[in-house]
């Protein structure tokens, strides 16, 4: 119980969080083939939703996509994480 307690609680460091997420993000790269607007989406609503957006016949494309997320949440948070990626890669080349 003592290192289960550990591993939960270092979960809410920073240093450990950013480590865990950035680990994340590379599995959702790897898994959808280095796309990186379906791992930001996949890590904001899960890899599930994703799939199912992708299986929906009104998606034909990637404007269809975004048009069709069934969560405005999601929509909005890719927009906000991709902003934000094109900035950091202009300050940071």
């Amino acid at each position: 119980v003592g290192s289960e307690m550990c591993i939960r609680d270092s979960a809410y460091s920073p240093e450990r969080n950013i480590q865990m997420g950035a680990w994340f993000l590379d599995f959702l790269l790897d898994y959808f083939d280095g796309d990186l607007e379906l791992a930001i989406l996949a890590y904001n609503a899960g890899v599930a939703s994703v799939e199912s957006w992708l299986e929906d016949p009104l998606v034909g494309d990637r404007d269809d996509l975004i048009r069709w997320i069934w969560y405005g949440e999601s929509r909005e948070y890719l927009e906000r994480v991709s902003l934000a990626y094109r900035i950091y890669q202009e300050l940071y080349p």
